[in-house]
Order: C-alpha cells, then sequence, then structure tokens
C-alpha cells in the first residue's frame, strides 16, 4: 500500500475473514458501502464468486482492493482459489516501471496486464463505437456547414447594397470576397474558441458533480476531438465563400442602386 500510495478509511481484512477493503472509484461505480456485501452468492448477477465483506475504503492512484490471503488461499473455504494461484501482482522498483513492463511482455508463460495493454482492450472494445462517433461527427459537421452556408445567403441579401455600393465605387470582387470571408473567419473563430471554452466548463462540472461521485472518470481536456473540431470554422467558411462567390457573380450593381432609388 506504502507503494502505490494507497490509504485506507477503515480496517483491513481480519486473517481467515471474507472481509475485504475496496478502493473509492470501485465503491462509488458499484454504489457500494461500508459493511456491504457483494459476489455471487449475494447476487446471481454480480460478476465476483463467492461472498465479500466491505470493511473500508482505500483512497490513492492505484484503484485496488485487498483481501484476506488466507481467505483467498484455501481451496476448501473459497472454491474459486486455485483460479487465483494463476495470477500474481507485481510492483516494480521506483523507477523501473517501464523497465519491468517491457521484462514481463517477453515471458511466453505469462499474459502481462499493465496500463499499456489495459488502454489497448478498452480501445478494442470501443473500436466500433468509435467509428460511428467519428460518422456522427463528420455529418454534424456538414449539417453546421449548411446552416453557415444558408446564414451567409441571408448575410448576404441583407447588405446587397453594400456590396452594390463598394463595387460601384470600384472594389473588385475578389477585394470584397476576402471581406466577407475575413468578416466569417473572426466570427467562425471566436465563435468556436467560445464554444470550446463552454464545453470544457461544461465537461468539468458534469465529471465533478455527475460523473465522479459515480465512479466513472472520463478526461476533460481530450485533444483529438478539440482538434477535429477545429476543422469546423475552415468548413464553415469554405461552404460561406462558395455561396458568397456564386452571388456575387452574378451581381450588377448599376441595377441594385437604380432599383432602390
Amino acid at each position: 500500500m506504502d507503494r502505490t500510495g494507497l490509504t485506507v478509511a477503515g480496517r483491513l481484512p481480519a486473517p481467515e475473514s471474507n472481509e475485504v477493503v475496496m478502493h473509492e472509484w470501485l465503491m462509488a461505480a458499484n454504489g457500494w458501502t461500508v459493511g456491504q456485501e457483494f459476489g455471487i452468492d449475494v447476487n446471481e448477477d454480480d460478476w465476483m464468486p463467492g461472498r465479500f465483506k466491505i470493511v473500508g475504503v482505500l483512497s490513492g492512484p492505484a484503484p485496488m482492493g485487498f483481501a484476506s490471503h488466507e481467505f483467498m488461499s484455501n481451496d476448501a473455504r473459497y472454491s474459486f482459489a486455485p483460479k487465483l494461484w494463476e495470477r500474481l501482482l507485481v510492483v516494480a522498483k521506483p523507477g523501473r516501471e517501464a523497465e519491468m513492463n517491457a521484462f514481463l511482455r517477453t515471458l511466453k508463460t505469462a499474459k502481462a496486464f499493465d496500463e499499456a495493454r489495459a488502454i489497448e482492450e478498452v480501445e478494442e472494445s470501443f473500436e466500433n463505437i468509435e467509428v460511428v462517433a467519428q460518422v456522427i461527427s463528420v455529418l454534424l459537421m456538414l449539417v453546421v456547414a449548411l446552416v453557415v452556408g444558408l446564414l451567409n445567403n441571408i448575410f448576404f441579401a441583407q447588405r446587397i447594397d453594400e456590396f452594390a455600393v463598394l463595387l460601384a465605387l470600384g472594389w473588385r470582387r475578389g477585394r470584397l470576397l476576402r471581406k466577407v470571408l475575413g468578416e466569417s473567419a473572426v466570427i467562425a473563430t471566436v465563435s468556436w474558441g467560445v464554444g470550446i471554452i463552454w464545453s470544457l466548463a461544461i465537461m468539468a462540472a458534469l465529471d465533478r458533480w455527475v460523473l465522479a461521485p459515480r465512479g466513472i472518470f472520463i478526461p476533460v481536456v481530450h485533444a483529438v476531438p478539440i482538434a477535429f473540431s477545429g476543422l469546423l470554422p475552415f468548413v464553415a467558411m469554405l461552404f460561406g465563400g462558395v455561396t458568397v462567390f456564386r452571388r456575387l457573380g452574378g451581381l450588377d450593381p448599376i441595377v441594385i442602386i437604380e432599383r432602390r432609388g
């Protein structure tokens, strides 16, 4: 426990008993309290064979749990004990964790389960979900771009007199297009930045008040989604620029000025 930086509230399991101490994250995720029992013998839908009673809560960076060695090693008292002997908890010396993990992965007679392997298994389990999420993200980006294009159409119609006067004063259509794109770029970039700030603030609040109390830990700042969302201003500018360019191509400033009187 000292090596992993864990502290316990309550007490450690008594020898030869079914008592356990569990990490606070696991307690929150399962809705457990000190004194509660769990296991297949308590609830047939549980994942853990046997019956165990929680007598303490662990706090610290490593989500672990501890039970009585005598109880877990006794085939007569705990039928799942033989399976446990196939598992070993290996703790590295300070500063040698990477070396230890690399060595364990070279063993042909053992299957090392370290942080990297845990991440790999989680990523594999979520692989299909990530594909669906990416497809949804692309569709949302296209929808946003179309909406921006429609807004630019409205924006162009509202300022058509201004554009006609500028063209009549000698502005080239290219210069006018750059003006419109510049304004759109500023608006899109500022909106994106404000949206990111609000999203991170809302995510931090959800993490603190909703997810963490349930033992669910999701990083608030994730570089990949933020980088992917950074494409939105550019896609919006592209759609908006194409829309305005087409409208400018058919704009006759003389006719508009005469019509407006």
